[in-house]
């Protein structure tokens, strides 16, 4: 098989990207821009000149927004590379357009210095059951992800409640053998 040349690897990426039959798009670390095909334009509307002004943060919706950019948040600190969601966009027009993203962080060295996204738009029969499996999801994930932090707190919770529990009893003891002497 006959190696292609960087030019040649250069131009048949760029063939790739702007005829896919999938939304792509190249973002930059702080979220705007940099390059979008054809298909991400038809699906929200905007052309290739209106995204360049656009970052992701201004056409996700912002139910989805907070967990879009956590998981954006922990590729920029190197804890992930990418990472794929079910999220709203927002359309030029306001449409809510359901979709899958697949995002993976270009590194360069050792440094981000963006992020290739994939939008494969997703039909979605019970958008409301969504809703409520990533809200759900969302406390879940904060649970798994800082229960290292959280068992200590719960130990001690538990370690307080039971110490507390036992001096109630002695207390409630110690009434009693009052009550029981001033009843005598």
């Amino acid at each position: 098989m006959k190696k292609l040349s960087k030019i040649s690897k250069e131009i048949v990426w760029k063939i790739i990207f702007e005829k896919a039959p999938i939304p792509m798009a190249v973002v930059s670390k702080s979220g705007t821009f940099i390059e979008t095909n054809e298909k991400f334009s038809e699906l929200l509307g905007y052309s290739a000149d209106e995204f360049e002004s656009r970052n992701f943060q201004s056409i996700t919706h912002p139910d989805d927004l907070e967990s879009d950019l956590n998981m954006v948040h922990k590729c920029v600190i190197g804890e992930i590379e990418s990472y794929e969601m079910v999220k709203r966009y927002l359309s030029k027009t306001g449409e809510v357009i359901w979709v899958k993203i697949a995002v993976q962080s270009v590194i360069e060295g050792d440094a981000l210095v963006c992020f290739y996204v994939v939008a494969t738009p997703v039909r979605v029969a019970n958008p409301e059951k969504i809703v409520q499996e990533k809200r759900s999801f969302s406390l879940s994930s904060f649970f798994m992800s800082n229960w290292q932090t959280l068992i200590p707190w719960i130990i001690i919770s538990i370690v307080t409640l039971y110490s507390a529990s036992f001096k109630i009893y002695d207390m409630y003891k110690t009434y009693q053998k009052i009550e029981q002497q001033n009843t005598k």
